[in-house]
């Protein structure tokens, strides 16, 4: 397999990878021959190709990755997914991008948390919602924005000052934040 090039990785993971058992896995040589072959083992290419295997068990399925997958860009983001989109924007189309980017994000939670449970994976799983906050109050149009776009998605949401914060957090680091809890849209009534 020829390529251009590979990801240059000067990111660290958030736990030392000596407590993992993780090795490389060979490389790709000769003619393989596959039904799919699946690039990349972030979320979205491990979530393809599981969803792909659970339809049809038969396929062959090759999942390939220029790192190790236990040191990949979503294996470093500790174990966060967000059930909301970060930008809405403020037109009718921007709205609906972002109400369906919801729906898509929510999907995806509510997949894991299946998988986990059939699955009884021991992972902590913890459906706690997000905290969007805020260090320069300098930045308050723009948490006013989000505001905003969360009514306009009749999204729930708490304001909370800096002792909230550090009440909740443990950290004097921010000056005002947003909550929002985890309520799967489609579980609530409109």
């Amino acid at each position: 397999m020829r390529f251009a090039s590979v990801p240059f990785n000067q990111n660290q993971v958030g736990w030392p990878l000596n407590d993992i058992d993780h090795h490389r896995q060979p490389q790709l040589s000769g003619d393989i021959q596959a039904d799919w072959v699946i690039v990349g083992s972030g979320y979205a290419g491990v979530s393809f190709a599981r969803r792909l295997a659970s339809l049809n068990p038969q396929l062959n399925i090759v999942l390939i990755d220029a790192e190790c997958a236990a040191t990949s860009s979503s294996a470093r983001n500790s174990g966060f997914i967000i059930g909301l989109p970060h930008n809405i924007g403020s037109s009718t189309a921007e709205l609906k991008k972002a109400q369906d980017y919801r729906a898509l994000l929510q999907e995806g939670i509510r997949l894991l948390d299946e998988t986990v449970t059939e699955h009884q994976i021991a992972c902590e799983w913890e459906n706690v919602g997000k905290y969007h906050c805020q260090i320069d109050p300098s930045s308050e149009a723009i948490m006013q924005e989000y505001v905003d776009n969360l009514q306009l998605m009749q999204e729930p949401y708490s304001l909370l000052d800096g002792e909230a914060l550090y009440q909740k957090l443990g950290t004097r680091l921010y000056s005002k934040g947003i909550y929002t809890p985890a309520v799967f849209w489609s579980t609530r009534q409109n």
